[in-house]
């Protein structure tokens, strides 16, 4: 092994020792995926807590106009006893994380506070995703005594004419106050940096030409991260969102020109993976001379990750398109994550080689 090799090998194992992966519950996990036996709780368990939204983003699964969801949508809330229980398993099962997600906003939630409070109290790392919409000066404060540890924006736009033609039933003032708030948080975040901004852009037909724009913006409001990933369409969903050859061509220039300047943390090289294994993007190997600049890896979703829906089903992966594998409304999640089902779930399951979820999750979370 020459010395370049060496310090490279080094530097890895450095970082992954500040960023604290080297722990004994994460070396079962990777123990676990390996033998295709689960010896722990997920590393991280995703919860919908709320499926109120009213963005109506046009690419959405769940309240994009083109479905028609929500004319008899009655807002279902996740029960506050109900996840206190949660809690109280999750922390046995040595979880370290809980995001805070949502079919909807889960600032809507009436008991939002009440539920960052459980996740406190149990010392469990909290992450919120959001619109930002509702992300208000009051939320912000409260967050960040409550030690909220991230909060994730999915704005997919840099401009509020963008961002007009995505939430079409938003206007130039809905951008202009999330904008607002965004700059709160920069400035309310401290010396610890937290909570750290993490800004999601999906790229669809809508916003592809933006993503430098994207890329500006983040950095402006001092964003830990910033994440695109491809738009992901379900049936009902308009076929025109879709990236055409000639649109991929574009972002890929796009991508490779901005991979060089981007001053902010970003996931470019996992997205031109993603890219690459896509037939239309195959001709355009090229471009990356001796080596393509995108790593992709093994899924461990499987083994680290969970998700519950508003329902309560437990969700293997959001990608896996729905496989529930239990309900904790029916029966404990630890019976759930350990049981038959969810085993079976683990051996047999392949991420699709086209999976858009390896454009946003690292090798550990």
């Amino acid at each position: 092994m020459n010395n370049k090799s060496f310090l490279k090998i080094k530097n890895t194992l450095v970082n992954l020792t500040k960023d604290n992966i080297f722990t004994p519950t994460n070396i079962l996990r990777a123990y676990g995926m390996f033998t295709k036996k689960t010896l722990v709780g997920p590393l991280k368990l995703t919860i919908d807590i709320t499926d109120s939204c009213d963005m109506h983003c046009i690419m959405c699964w769940y309240h994009s106009f083109y479905l028609g969801n929500d004319k008899n949508l009655v807002p279902r809330f996740f029960p506050l006893k109900r996840f206190e229980a949660l809690i109280k398993e999750l922390k046995a099962m040595h979880t370290k994380t809980v995001t805070l997600c949502a079919e909807g906003e889960p600032l809507l939630h009436p008991q939002i506070k009440e539920i960052v409070e459980l996740c406190q109290r149990h010392a469990l790392n909290i992450e919120i995703m959001t619109n930002a919409y509702y992300l208000d000066r009051e939320n912000i404060v409260f967050f960040k005594k409550a030690g909220v540890k991230k909060i994730m924006v999915s704005l997919h736009s840099a401009d509020s004419l963008t961002f007009e033609k995505i939430r079409p039933f938003k206007t130039k003032e809905s951008f202009e106050r999330i904008i607002e708030n965004l700059l709160f948080l920069k400035h309310i975040k401290g010396k610890n940096k937290e909570p750290r901004l993490f800004i999601i852009n999906a790229i669809s037909s809508l916003n592809y030409q933006n993503v430098p724009d994207m890329a500006k913006l983040a950095e402006d409001l001092s964003a830990s991260k910033v994440l695109f990933k491809p738009v992901s369409l379900i049936p009902g969903l308009p076929g025109y969102l879709e990236l055409s050859k000639a649109n991929k061509e574009t972002l890929i220039n796009s991508l490779i020109k901005l991979s060089k300047e981007i001053n902010t943390a970003n996931n470019i090289r996992s997205y031109l993976g993603v890219l690459h294994n896509n037939a239309l993007a195959e001709g355009n190997l090229h471009r990356f001379k001796k080596k393509p600049p995108f790593s992709l890896c093994r899924c461990h979703i499987p083994w680290t990750s969970s998700v519950i829906n508003i329902k309560g089903d437990v969700i293997g992966c959001v990608h896996s398109r729905g496989e529930i594998l239990g309900n904790i409304f029916k029966s404990s999640f630890k019976d759930t994550w350990f049981g038959k089902k969810y085993n079976l779930f683990r051996k047999t399951y392949y991420c699709p080689k086209n999976c858009s979820g390896k454009v946003v999750y690292p090798l550990i979370p």
